[in-house]
């Protein structure tokens, strides 16, 4: 990689607390903190790889996605590297010393200050991939022309895939293939089919850990390395992918379905009245040729 080349990660953490709770309720061997810990040891491997090398961090919620690092600055706010009262690094290098405390203040922030009593199971993950996106496309404009900025987004999921989600995951992906950039996905619990797809669609490396014990040894192994040097790797066969779409009414994935000529929806069962736009649909069979006599 050249000076001017710039290789940007945006990392899309899965928080939510339903999933974590049902994997403490299971008395696993692996906690949310030492996974925050084995990420935040990732996330300095990568600025360590090169000086040009840049980061962001997002945590996706049940409620809500924010972004943790880099930290934004509110009106009045000191600089944590320009604090006297700043915590000590113990040697530590500073930058690394300030995304490690980042990361950990704004997460206990987000655990401590959720109040909500309801158990909704679906986890933002599109809202928080739409948001990494959109730091991607930043940071791009505020590029110089002479350098070159290779994007890429990692996602860290274990919770299940909301179908709800499915149209909007879609469209995020064809942006992103038209931004170049590149997908990954670390699988944590339940297999993703949608992230399957992306990450066929997007060209990156998707992965369900076979054992949550090795999850900073998959991460610096697997996804420290940009795409650029890991046709110099050996890395997992790819899964097959089944391409598959989801319909409008039920959410469901189908192997057949009904497809409005008009706004392009998709629906299992045939409606003469599409859902979407309200236009009036004609189903015509094929007609069937006579026979000659």
């Amino acid at each position: 990689m050249s000076s001017s080349d710039t290789n940007l990660l945006a990392i899309v953490l899965d928080c939510n607390p339903v999933w974590w709770g049902q994997l403490l309720s299971q008395n696993s061997e692996v906690s949310f903190t030492k996974c925050v810990d084995a990420l935040i040891v990732f996330c300095n491997a990568h600025l360590m790889l090169d000086q040009a090398n840049k980061l962001c961090l997002i945590i996706a919620h049940n409620k809500q996605n924010q972004y943790i690092y880099p930290k934004t600055k509110s009106e009045g706010e000191v600089d944590m590297l320009e604090d006297d009262n700043k915590p000590q690094s113990d040697g530590m290098y500073e930058p690394f010393a300030d995304l490690t405390h980042v990361v950990k203040e704004q997460i206990c922030d987000l655990v401590l200050n959720d109040n909500s009593t309801e158990l909704n199971s679906d986890c933002m993950l599109t809202g928080a991939m739409s948001m990494a996106l959109c730091y991607i496309n930043r940071v791009t404009k505020e590029a110089s022309p002479t350098e070159t900025v290779s994007s890429r987004i990692l996602v860290i999921k274990g919770s299940k895939d909301s179908s709800a989600q499915y149209m909007n995951f879609m469209s995020l992906m064809f942006t992103a293939q038209k931004m170049n950039v590149v997908l990954d996905a670390c699988i944590l619990d339940n297999d993703s089919n949608l992230l399957k797809q992306g990450c066929d669609i997007l060209d990156g490396v998707y992965l369900k850990l076979p054992q949550l014990s090795g999850f900073m040894e998959y991460l610096l192994c697997l996804y420290l390395p940009s795409p650029s040097t890991r046709h110099q790797l050996t890395l997992p066969p790819r899964i097959p992918v089944g391409h598959k779409a989801a319909c409008f009414c039920h959410r469901s994935l189908i192997d057949i379905g009904y497809i409005c000529s008009v706004c392009l929806s998709i629906f299992c069962t045939y409606d003469s009245i599409c859902p979407t736009c309200q236009s009036i649909l004609k189903f015509q069979t094929p007609q069937r040729k006579k026979m000659k006599m």
